[in-house]
C-alpha cells in the first residue's frame, strides 16, 4: 500500500504543478488545442505508465488461489475519434505470483506473469490543458505461470497458461505540459475483471424464449501514473 500512496501523491503533485504554471493559467483563458473550431489536427497519443496491481482470487477444493500484488506496466496508443474522445489500444503487464491460502496459511506456488490486451474508448472532459476521463475497454487476459507443475497435499498437478475474455473500466486524468503541449502526465485507476468458467444457452417454449449467460470473474485493480507523448500537428 505504501507504493500505491507514493504513485498517487507523485502524480497528484505533478498535476498540481502543471495546473498552477503560468502557461496553464494562460491557456485556460483561451481555447484549448483540441477545439474542433481551431482547424488543427488532433495528434496521436502514446502513454507509458508504471503502477501497482492487486486483487484476484479463485476458490478451489484446496483453498483460495490468490494473485499477489505486483508491479505493472501499461502501454497505450490513443487515436482521436472526435473532440474529447479517443480510441485506445493498450497492453498491460503484471509480474506477480500465485499463492494458495488454506486455513489462514498462505503458500507460494509459483511466479506468474499476467498480460492484458485491450481495445476500447477514452472519453475526456477537456478543461484547458487538464483532461479528466472515463475509460472502458474489452479484450483478453493471458496468464503465464512460470512452473509447469505444483505439489499440493503430496500430489502433483499440472499448470497451464490460459487466455480468457476480460474488460477494464476506470477513471483518470491527463495534464499537458510545456508551451507546445507535446508531453503530459497521465494518472488512472482501473477495475479489471477477467471472465472464467463462462457458459451460456438459448431456450424456447410456449411462453417465449430467452438467453442465459453465467460465469465467474477474477477481479483485479490497478493504479498507475506516467507520461503522455503526442505525435502529429
Amino acid at each position: 500500500m505504501r507504493k500505491l500512496t507514493v504513485i498517487i501523491l507523485f502524480t497528484g503533485v505533478l498535476a498540481a504543478m502543471v495546473l498552477q504554471s503560468p502557461v496553464a493559467q494562460a491557456q485556460r483563458l483561451t481555447s484549448n488545442s483540441y477545439s474542433p473550431k481551431s482547424g488543427s489536427a488532433r495528434p496521436l497519443e502514446f502513454s507509458v505508465n508504471y503502477g501497482s496491481m492487486w486483487g484476484g482470487n479463485i476458490d478451489t477444493i484446496f483453498g483460495k488461489l490468490r494473485i499477489a500484488t505486483g508491479d505493472s506496466w501499461y502501454f497505450a496508443a490513443n487515436v482521436p475519434i472526435r473532440h474529447g474522445m479517443w480510441g485506445e489500444f493498450s497492453y498491460t503487464r503484471q509480474g506477480t505470483r500465485i499463492n494458495l491460502e488454506n486455513l489462514g496459511v498462505a503458500r507460494n506456488l509459483t511466479d506468474m506473469t499476467v498480460h492484458y490486451w485491450q481495445i476500447g474508448a477514452l472519453q475526456g472532459l477537456p478543461r484547458g490543458n487538464f483532461v479528466p476521463f472515463f475509460i472502458g475497454t474489452l479484450g483478453l487476459t493471458y496468464y503465464s505461470p512460470e512452473a509447469s507443475t505444483v505439489e499440493i497435499e503430496d500430489l502433483t498437478y499440472g499448470l497451464n497458461s490460459a487466455t480468457n475474455f476480460s474488460m477494464t473500466f476506470g477513471v483518470g486524468f491527463k495534464a499537458d505540459m510545456g508551451p507546445d503541449q507535446r508531453v503530459g502526465l497521465r494518472g488512472q485507476f482501473r477495475i479489471m475483471p477477467t471472465i472464467y468458467n463462462a457458459s451460456g444457452g438459448l431456450w424456447f417454449g410456449t411462453g417465449g424464449g430467452g438467453v442465459a449467460v453465467s460465469g465467474s470473474a477474477v477481479w483485479q485493480y490497478e493504479v498507475s501514473g506516467g507520461v503522455v507523448i503526442k505525435l502529429g500537428r
